[in-house]
């Protein structure tokens, strides 16, 4: 189970991470669409983590404040936003977090066979292979 807890932990953080990625990146577009896109999926975002939350700290664990990757990504994003300050980066960014994200969801999913938190992570999987999808459209557009 701890190993299951563990991988729930991981993901919380990167959805929190996401979710001010997303802020973010809604703050500094100009089309109004993009920016109530962005929105909603860092509120899916934040929704997400504050319903996996519980069987972290139901574990007895500290929900964890960040994942080393996400702080690099968002880094280099933020250097990269400075020297491209486009859309099309900002997306590309955006596409790859959601990459990873499906990929800690699968991952948090193989671990929590059988227990409560399965039914949560699938769920989520579904939503966020949604929003997976929508940004690779983006990304494909551009």
């Amino acid at each position: 189970m701890t190993n299951s807890i563990d991988r729930i932990n991981e993901l919380v953080a990167v959805l929190r991470e996401g979710e001010n990625f997303y802020r973010d990146s809604a703050s500094k577009v100009q089309q109004d669409r993009l920016r109530t896109m962005f929105t909603n999926i860092a509120d899916e975002r934040h929704r997400a983590a504050l319903e996996l939350e519980p069987f972290v700290r139901e574990a007895g664990e500290d929900v964890s404040k960040g994942d080393f990757f996400e702080v690099a990504r968002k880094f280099y994003s933020d250097v990269v936003g400075y020297i491209a300050d486009d859309n099309d980066t900002m997306i590309a960014q955006l596409e790859e977090h959601e990459d990873r994200t499906l990929e800690m969801l699968d991952d948090a999913i193989e671990k929590s066979l059988g227990t409560e938190a399965e039914h949560v992570l699938r769920k989520n999987r579904a939503i966020f292979q949604i929003t997976h999808d929508r940004m690779k459209a983006l990304k494909e557009a551009a």
